[in-house]
């Protein structure tokens, strides 16, 4: 239990910390949180429900339940990543 436990706080961290490389680019007057829902959801959060779904197919799963898992883990990883990008400082904007 507690290497299943200390292994998913790890993995948890790493995609986290993959994540808050896309936050650097935030301008100022954009809504953070929802810009970081959607690049979470599509840059971490949409690979990871397609291998969710390939596994599931694999493991004979009913729809529901493949689609149960795969809504929340969108959902999870689309909110790590808007809470990341509205604690981010943002880049300030160059012109030229």
């Amino acid at each position: 239990m507690g290497l299943m436990m200390g292994l998913s706080t790890v993995i948890s961290m790493v995609i986290s910390w993959r994540m808050n490389g896309y936050a650097s680019h935030t301008e100022p007057g954009w809504s953070q949180f929802v810009h970081g829902f959607f690049h979470g959801a599509w840059s971490t959060g949409f690979p990871a429900v397609l291998v969710l779904i390939s596994n599931g197919l694999f493991q004979r799963n009913t729809l529901t339940n493949l689609l149960i898992n795969a809504l929340y883990w969108l959902l999870a990883l689309g909110l790590m990543g808007a809470f990341l990008y509205s604690v981010a400082p943002p880049e300030v904007a160059t012109g030229g």
